[in-house]
């Protein structure tokens, strides 16, 4: 398995893999499409092994997209105001 995982991070450049403490080898990928292409060559690969697929996890990640009128005044640590 972590032969497949290997030869997937080499075609899927976007792949990304890691190990939890339990031993659960997590994929992290750009979407489910994606993520369904990996899976689908790592069953061709290794179909002797059974593979089993949780519900994929999104994260979702926001950003500012143009500056506000409004004016914001935070207090520091070392007191200075921004």
């Amino acid at each position: 398995m972590l032969e497949g995982l290997r030869k997937c991070n080499k075609s899927y450049p976007l792949l990304g893999t890691r190990v939890e403490e339990s031993g659960e080898h997590i994929i992290l990928g750009t979407g489910e499409l994606y993520l369904d292409c990996v899976m689908h060559d790592l069953r061709k690969m290794y179909s002797e092994i059974d593979i089993k697929v949780a519900d994929p996890v999104v994260s979702f990640c926001e950003t500012v997209v143009e500056t506000s009128q409004i004016k914001c005044f935070a207090e520091t640590s070392n007191k200075n105001s921004n």
